[in-house]
């Protein structure tokens, strides 16, 4: 006997976007509230020592509260988690901890006394995914690089109201990795970092690279899982953009970040256009 598909409407497509993107965990600040369109920042905007900008910790994470900044037009904050946090198996067990003590780092993360080695001339730059932290998607891969001799900084960016870090413009989170960038280099004295992005972070990693000047600041760039090109949702993306508004929809329940990672986004256009490497960076 066959069997009737049923197809789903455009506006069933789109509620059940919404509700997978709640559900994995990459909403911004909820259904009920649309997030505000922050204007692109640039390098310029976020300089080392502008009044915007937090003071650096010194010395190892400790039990010092994480320092707090917000861009140069207030719709974005970051920050550098100082809390220091234990190793975690995965990332459940990482989140919870998280939410119990937030501004946590692993353990050893933003020493700020680390002095690059002849074996690890490069500082490593973290930058985490959407909706997530520091400590949530390295609280197993830091502690590596540290007992492998690496010095190793990270920043939470891309929050709105002090939570929901990596869910603003990416534009602007990719300048306030760029400050963050030229503070680690200023504390370390070394002349280059190696950047690695997980998720979202890739993305980040990859547009201060090659859209803001970057390149001269990093040697080497590891993208964990990179949306490089945007992802399709399990295939709703294509169906949600054919909607009027539907794009607009997703991007006011979720968040900005979500709708510039979906797949054919003006935003990943600009970021890929040309070509999505650029000269002197050794990109895995």
């Amino acid at each position: 006997m066959l069997r009737t598909a049923r197809v789903a409407t455009p506006t069933a497509t789109l509620a059940l976007f919404t509700a997978l993107a709640v559900g994995l965990g990459i909403a911004g600040t909820g259904l009920a509230q649309a997030l505000p369109d922050p204007p692109t920042t640039s390098l310029e905007d976020l300089t080392p020592g502008d009044s915007t900008q937090g003071n650096l910790p010194s010395g190892s994470a400790g039990n010092s509260p994480a320092t707090s900044s917000s861009d140069a037009t207030g719709a974005s904050m970051w920050r550098v988690p100082t809390l220091a946090g234990p190793p975690q198996s995965d990332r459940i067990a990482a989140s919870i901890y998280d939410a119990q003590h937030p501004g946590s780092a692993p353990e050893g993360v933003n020493n700020f006394s680390c002095v690059p080695s002849t074996q690890r001339p490069r500082p490593v730059v973290l930058a985490h995914g959407t909706n997530a932290t520091t400590y949530r998607d390295f609280s197993a891969l830091a502690p590596l690089l540290i007992a492998d001799g690496y010095c190793v900084f990270a920043l939470d960016y891309g929050g709105m109201g002090g939570d929901n870090f990596g869910s603003q413009d990416i534009r602007t989170s990719a300048a306030q990795f760029g400050t963050f960038v030229s503070q680690v280099l200023a504390a370390t004295g070394a002349g280059t970092v190696d950047a690695i992005g997980y998720s979202q972070g890739a993305t980040v990693t990859r547009y201060y690279i090659n859209k803001l000047g970057g390149a001269r600041n990093v040697s080497s760039w590891v993208g964990i899982a990179s949306p490089s090109y945007g992802g399709i949702m399990y295939g709703l993306v294509p169906i949600v953009q054919a909607v009027p508004g539907g794009v607009d929809l997703v991007e006011r329940v979720t968040s900005t970040a979500v709708a510039q990672q979906m797949q054919g986004s003006a935003f990943l256009a600009e970021l890929n256009g040309g070509s999505d490497t650029v000269p002197g960076v050794r990109y895995t």
